[in-house]
């Protein structure tokens, strides 16, 4: 909760943009190399990346991305390329033509920049979960975070002859309830209303005055109303 708080302190008000660095992988990928220490206070992983027998890749982004990272001990580090790996919840760093990952379990939260766009992701811990049992980094659309989304990627085996192994992308959201834990969700009206049936009525006149829709846009400001109610 901690490091959730913390999050919510530095978190800007004004996230709405969606990042030019559009989900799918580059066309150009990582490079298949080790890495060492990359910024002088994280103790970074090596990885490889190239695998030729999988279709897909397990990565976030179609491109390198601009990125800052806060570890936590608060410092802030900024990267040129920087990827995301959703099969592994790992930050990808690529620098000098190295590449490595940060260890998640230091990385309190990252922006995800391209231009004008912005993607937030921050780390919380499995404690604030109703069911979940590893600590991840999760994306988030709101200064409350009350709406968080995970998105993984696996590898899985095609059911024709070919038996070829491909990533297959799968999304699940979050939505923090008024104890302060996190429910596993439907971005649809019957899951987001039940949730919210104690002010039902305030609710559903909000939406109907602001023009709102139960998607990944709306849902946090639908969210954020709610919390003001008493």
């Amino acid at each position: 909760m901690k490091k959730l708080l913390y999050f919510l302190f530095i978190f800007p008000l004004f996230l709405n943009a969606q990042n030019d660095c559009k989900d799918g992988h580059s066309e150009s990928k990582p490079a298949d190399v080790s890495g060492k220490n990359v910024d002088g206070n994280s103790e970074l992983i090596p990885i490889s990346f190239k695998n030729n027998s999988i279709k897909g890749s397990p990565f976030a982004f179609k491109d390198w991305c601009k990125c800052e990272v806060v570890t936590l001990d608060n410092s802030v580090t900024n990267y040129d390329k920087v990827q995301f790996n959703l099969e592994k919840n790992q930050v990808i760093v690529y620098n000098n033509g190295i590449s490595t990952a940060i260890p998640t379990s230091q990385i309190t939260s990252f922006k995800v920049t391209d231009g004008n766009s912005t993607r937030w992701f921050t780390s919380i811990d499995k404690s604030n979960f109703i069911d979940n049992t590893e600590n991840k980094l999760y994306e988030v659309f709101s200064t409350g975070n009350y709406l968080i989304k995970e998105t993984t990627k696996n590898i899985q085996v095609s059911s024709d002859d070919s038996q070829k192994m491909y990533y297959k992308k799968r999304t699940s959201y979050y939505v923090l309830n008024k104890s302060g834990k996190y429910v596993k969700t439907k971005l649809n009206k019957k899951n987001i209303m039940k949730l919210l049936k104690d002010k039902e009525s305030d609710i559903k006149t909000y939406i109907s005055k602001n023009k709102l829709s139960f998607n990944e846009k709306d849902i946090p400001r639908i969210l954020e109303y709610y919390y003001t109610l008493s």
